[in-house]
């Protein structure tokens, strides 16, 4: 009495079992592990699978609250979870080790040109968007080298976002939390409110550092 009871289960399987994620995976090979902790259920699957016939490996867990996602490793591009036409030269086709994928978007946080930066892509009205921010201050000299040590040095660019919007992907008065939660984030930061035009939409500020 007064003791919360604990379990664990753990179990194989070699069928194939298909999550329907932003891009849907096929996993094989799975292996998993269910705790019973404080009256809840925690599962962990670990799989493989493909994207694009590139060999990948996956970790899955459960969330009594938020549901399935899922941790993919692997040489991953973009490119490879994105419906035909989603193409961004210098984002889509960027390589990475790891992506975070659930049912509404796919998140990948890494180095593109040497800059921190999270890419989102999540869809709205069965309409796929791009989302690019940059979680840390950039200088105009990280983007321009023959800006640094000029007056142009002086100035930074802080809570970027870049979101591409498709063709009829154009909305107006949206709230921040329609975006991922890292893309979310940032925006709020700067705007209560996003209109969006079809094609590149950049949100964020300047400041400007006196001398």
């Amino acid at each position: 009495p007064g003791k919360q009871w604990k379990a664990t289960i753990t179990g194989e399987s070699k069928d194939k079992i298909t999550l329907p994620f932003f891009k849907p995976l096929d996993l094989t090979n799975m292996s998993w592990v269910a705790t019973r902790k404080d009256g809840k259920w925690d599962v962990a699957v670990n799989a493989k699978a493909k994207l694009n016939n590139k060999d990948v490996a996956v970790a899955v867990t459960h969330d009594p609250k938020d549901g399935d996602s899922a941790v993919v490793k692997g040489k991953i591009k973009l490119a490879d979870l994105l419906p035909g036409g989603a193409v961004i030269p210098g984002v889509t086709d960027v390589e990475f080790d790891e992506i975070d994928i659930n049912r509404d978007f796919v998140v990948v946080t890494g180095k593109i040109k040497g800059l921190d930066t999270v890419v989102a892509v999540f869809k709205r009205h069965a309409k796929t968007y791009i989302a690019v921010n940059n979680p840390r201050p950039i200088k105009i000299s990280n983007l321009i080298s023959a800006a640094k040590g000029t007056p142009l040095d002086d100035a930074s660019f802080h809570h970027m976002s870049y979101i591409w919007a498709p063709s009829g992907g154009a909305e107006t008065r949206l709230a921040p939390s329609v975006f991922p939660p890292d893309i979310a984030y940032n925006v709020k930061q700067t705007v209560d409110k996003v209109d969006l035009k079809e094609g590149l939409n950049v949100i964020g500020r300047m400041e400007l550092k006196a001398r």
